[in-house]
């Protein structure tokens, strides 16, 4: 490949055609290299000018990071997830003391569990029955189907407005005037 391919100016060049024409593959292949490079440059800057910008005014928004901003947009409905949604994990265990401390039995063992046995009781007594466990899968199952199905039943909204106003025609002008009043002749 020679040196003079790194440096050409596509405007200087005319007719692409023309200019490959009797150049050998190489040369060829090494231009065509040379113009990914430059496209890969152009793509990095301009990336990297929108980056700057988006963080500006995410920034201006109140937002922290671009993380934090895409969450909110997704709360909002205005983007929708790329995660998938995850399965609640079942309760494994509820206290008998108060029904809304449960634990999945992953992870550290919760504070009021921890406490209850060392008051001398023994795990089995929180454990959640297997029809208990069931019924909640079962349940969260139905409520994924709806949803589904909600989803799929959503109208499209309609990007009309409301009420159409009657398209007004433009006034005549002297030019328009003059066409209209002259009859129009067939042709012979």
């Amino acid at each position: 490949m020679s040196k003079n391919t790194a440096t050409i100016d596509i405007e200087q060049i005319g007719d692409i055609k023309t200019y490959l024409q009797g150049r050998s593959t190489e040369e060829i292949e090494g231009i065509i290299n040379n113009l990914h490079l430059a496209l890969d440059e152009k793509k990095r800057e301009n990336v990297r000018e929108i980056y700057e910008k988006l963080v500006t005014d995410i920034s201006a928004l109140g937002y922290e990071t671009i993380h934090d901003f895409i969450s909110a947009a997704e709360n909002y409905g205005i983007i929708k997830s790329n995660r998938a949604p995850r399965r609640p994990i079942p309760i494994r265990y509820r206290s008998n003391v108060n029904p809304e401390d449960t634990w999945t039995g992953r992870g550290k063992q919760p504070k009021w569990l921890q406490a209850l046995i060392q008051q001398g009781h023994k795990i089995e007594e929180f454990e959640v029955s297997q029809e208990e466990i069931e019924a909640a899968e079962r349940a969260y199952a139905d409520q994924e189907e709806k949803d589904t199905k909600q989803v799929a039943k959503k109208p499209k909204t309609s990007k009309k407005p409301a009420t159409e106003q009657p398209k007004e025609e433009p006034a005549p002008t002297e030019e328009t005037a003059s066409v209209e009043a002259e009859p129009s002749e067939p042709n012979a």
